[in-house]
């Protein structure tokens, strides 16, 4: 199978959207974000959002035998030397979540997501892999790696740390690429526990910078 790795087009959110909402289907998942219409279009909202961004980079891998985009990544990138950010283009300040999903469950989750990245991470600059997603049918076969790659290759170039936030499940691959565990975020609501109802966690893994390497 030959993947081809691409910056992704504003052409493409529609794809996009559905191959995140494919790709995060478990029960904690689905609480977050059912799968209606009006979470849909507010997932395409989001992703659109990124190709405003001066400081972002949509990336995609497509299969070359399909031509179906088969991964797609977020990467947030430090701002230029001497310039500022507000909370918003940080990626500090939380959005207003879809009227179908379970808001009150987001805001615990995003909030505790955020101040974990804040807590870790500090005034230092770095590379942020914001959103990492692959289609069902391309799992396990390469694609996130590459787009893991892009984004640690930059961040070694420039001398800077990494960060990511994700699901147990995405750890090995991770590790692999040099990223290690630095934290665990457990969202609660009403004094309950999603690892307990859901069991469900996210880890906060941090990549310090490698001399000489390409991040592969």
């Amino acid at each position: 199978m030959s993947f081809i790795l691409s910056p992704a087009e504003p052409a493409d959110v529609p794809e996009l959207t559905s191959i995140y909402l494919a790709s995060f289907v478990d029960p904690f998942s689905l609480t977050l974000f059912p799968r209606t219409p009006g979470v849909r279009a507010w997932w395409e909202q989001d992703l659109a959002q990124g190709f405003a961004d001066p400081n972002v980079r949509m990336l995609k891998v497509v299969d070359d035998a399909s031509g179906r985009i088969a991964a797609f990544a977020k990467w947030v990138l430090p701002p230029p030397q001497g310039e500022e950010e507000n909370e918003e283009e940080k990626g500090e300040a939380l959005p207003e979540w879809p009227e179908d999903a379970d808001g009150q469950l987001c805001q615990s989750f995003f909030a505790g997501l955020l101040e974990a990245k804040k807590r870790l991470m500090g005034p230092r600059p770095y590379f942020y892999l914001e959103m990492l997603a692959t289609h069902p049918d391309f799992q396990k076969r390469g694609a996130a790696s590459l787009l893991l790659s892009w984004g640690t290759a930059r961040a070694d170039a420039a001398g800077m740390p990494a960060y990511l936030d994700g699901s147990p499940v995405g750890v090995g691959l991770y590790l692999r690429h040099g990223w290690e565990e630095k934290g665990v975020v457990v969202p609660e609501v009403n004094g309950e526990s999603a690892a307990e109802r859901w069991e469900k966690r996210y880890l906060c893994m941090v990549r310090e910078p490698r001399a000489g390497e390409t991040g592969r």
